[in-house]
């Protein structure tokens, strides 16, 4: 196994940042207004993305609920079968 090592982390220099040039930046009206709530606690605004993800999980895995509810159903018939089969041979 590899050994650990801790390094230390680099500080960002004004080139390595992001900054959009001064043309790019959109004048209206329009772009400046935030049509999301904002936030104020820390508290807030993890519960917001806690609640997005929540909801992006019951959509992306609607599925899986529906293939549960099948294998459900059909070991719940091969059980029945297995105590029809049982009772009727008497093995």
């Amino acid at each position: 196994m590899a050994k650990k090592v801790r390094r230390t982390k680099k500080k960002r220099t004004v080139d390595e940042t992001a900054v959009a040039p001064i043309n790019d930046v959109q004048t209206s009206t329009e772009a400046n207004v935030d049509t999301a709530p904002k936030l104020k606690t820390r508290s807030q605004k993890r519960a917001a993305k806690k609640q997005a993800t929540v909801e992006d999980f019951r959509q992306e895995y609607a599925y899986v609920g529906l293939d549960l509810r099948r294998v459900l159903i059909l070991s719940a018939a091969m059980f029945a079968l297995l105590i029809v089969l049982n009772l009727i041979l008497q093995i």
